[in-house]
């Protein structure tokens, strides 16, 4: 599964929140490829340096089919830092 994956800041670097926007490159993604996708966007995230400090909200953006802008055809993950290294999931608005 190759993807591509761009970073875009919301809200300010003091905002803590960044949108992680995923689309697959070549075929479309089930459900299952995309929350994987979506937890490895998460970890890259928190590791990519002048994103990952401060970080309180990560907003993942799948798109599930090539070149496509649709919102229909997206998965959104919620990622919330909690405190130390914890952080949960909740549905994205």
């Amino acid at each position: 599964m190759n993807v591509q994956l761009r970073f875009v800041p919301e809200g300010g670097p003091e905002s803590g929140h960044v949108r992680v926007l995923l689309t697959p490159e070549e075929r479309p993604l089930t459900f299952f490829e995309a929350r994987s996708a979506a937890q490895q966007a998460f970890l890259e995230a928190v590791g990519e340096k002048g994103i990952g400090e401060n970080l309180k909200r990560i907003t993942v953006v799948v798109r599930l089919v090539p070149k496509s802008d649709d919102p229909a055809l997206e998965q959104r993950f919620l990622f919330v830092h909690k405190g130390g290294k914890d952080w949960a999931i909740l549905p994205a608005e």
